[in-house]
């Protein structure tokens, strides 16, 4: 999935409005099929959680949900979008879960032998399985907000459709941008 810069998100603009859906609805299939992918492939059994199993759930209900409707019905269509942009609203909330879980699991099943201190994952920086997980959950969150604020800007360039709800998803998309980001913008 192609990262956006603003210069891309504006030449959008100069689509015209079935274009841009067309588009959004091929940048969400690819983007959703690898975030499946990403967290399936999660190494020690992380991917096979039950809150990383709820999340992955979700984007296949994501890939359900695009398959039955098409970019050329726009209303259809746009309400399909804000379903999936709201389904996902407590997504953060599942991958913490998930990762706290994956740290109990850790620490449940190795124990220290012959005197050792009790290891967790912060003692694991180095092993490998950890290092891909870190990896994998940075290209996850990378996808993730690429494909919500793409969501967020094409409602944003069609206010005449969407009057009373124009803002919400730019809105809470800005709200979780940590401030020590904002200085540096």
């Amino acid at each position: 999935l192609e990262k956006y810069s603003l210069d891309d998100l504006l030449m959008l603009q100069q689509l015209a409005p079935e274009e841009r859906l067309r588009h959004l609805d091929e940048v969400l299939q690819v983007g959703i099929s690898k975030i499946i992918l990403l967290l399936q492939d999660l190494p020690l059994g992380c991917g096979s959680l039950g809150p990383i199993r709820e999340v992955i759930q979700d984007y296949v209900a994501d890939l359900r949900d695009l398959s039955v409707c098409s970019a050329d019905d726009a209303a259809q269509f746009r309400e399909c979008i804000l379903t999936i942009f709201g389904r996902h609203r407590g997504m953060l909330g599942q991958i913490a879960r998930g990762l706290a879980d994956f740290h109990q699991e850790v620490t449940t099943n190795f124990e220290p032998a012959a005197g050792l201190e009790m290891t967790g994952l912060s003692d694991c920086e180095g092993v490998p399985a950890v290092r891909q997980i870190e990896r994998t959950l940075d290209d996850f969150f990378t996808i993730r907000t690429t494909l919500r604020l793409l969501i967020a800007h094409c409602l944003q360039l069609n206010p005449e459709d969407r009057p009373g709800e124009l803002g919400f998803a730019m809105h809470e998309l800005l709200q979780r941008i940590p401030d020590s980001l904002r200085a540096e913008a």
